[in-house]
């Protein structure tokens, strides 16, 4: 009998713990090179771009990036990227593809989550404190200070998963940002 003869119940429980324990050994590496000063931004990195490549491979995901073939990022310049949440694969996908030095800005609330909170931010992942926007003030110049140390941003502006059938309305946290730092 192999795993997806299973019952759907437990082939799924199978997988969220595949992916679940992928989570915990890339965030225990992040955690532990963080301790010992080793973690650097590119290994930083390469344990969530290889972490997000194996749960996509797990969950059997399917994903192709398209971009203008004439684009070029630019030394010197600060990128923010900004998209819907659609579901809990937006962000391995986008780890799993968009370029190298970014990280993106959670809820707070995703900080409290054993050892991915702490790997985060070790990761220099920046905490969103959705209850309190107007208490992010000391965000923005940190924010603002990776965007100009070669740190690229992204950000859900509409603050929460949405359907595909509607865009919420976008927060203005994001969009200020890029403006004040000016950011592409």
């Amino acid at each position: 009998m192999t795993f997806k003869q299973l019952p759907a119940r437990v082939y799924t429980l199978f997988l969220t713990f595949r992916v679940f324990s992928t989570i915990a050994k890339h965030s225990l590496i992040a955690i532990f090179k963080s301790r010992f000063s080793t973690l650097t931004r590119d290994a930083a990195n390469r344990h969530f771009r290889q972490g997000s490549r194996k749960v996509i491979k797990i969950l059997k995901a399917h994903c192709d990036l398209k971009t203008c073939a004439s684009f070029q990022f630019r030394a010197k310049t600060a990128y923010i990227f900004m998209s819907n949440h659609l579901s809990l694969l937006d962000i391995p996908v986008l780890y799993a593809l968009l370029p190298s030095n970014i990280r993106f800005m959670p809820k707070q609330q995703l900080f409290d989550i054993p050892l991915f909170g702490k790997a985060m931010a070790a990761a220099e992942c920046m905490m969103v404190n959705r209850d309190s926007p107007h208490k992010d003030l000391d965000l923005f110049k940190v924010a603002r200070e990776k965007l100009m140390s070669g740190l690229m941003l992204w950000i859900f502006p509409e603050g929460t998963r949405s359907s595909p059938q509607q865009l919420l309305p976008f927060k203005l946290g994001g969009f200020r940002l890029a403006q004040e730092a000016g950011a592409v």
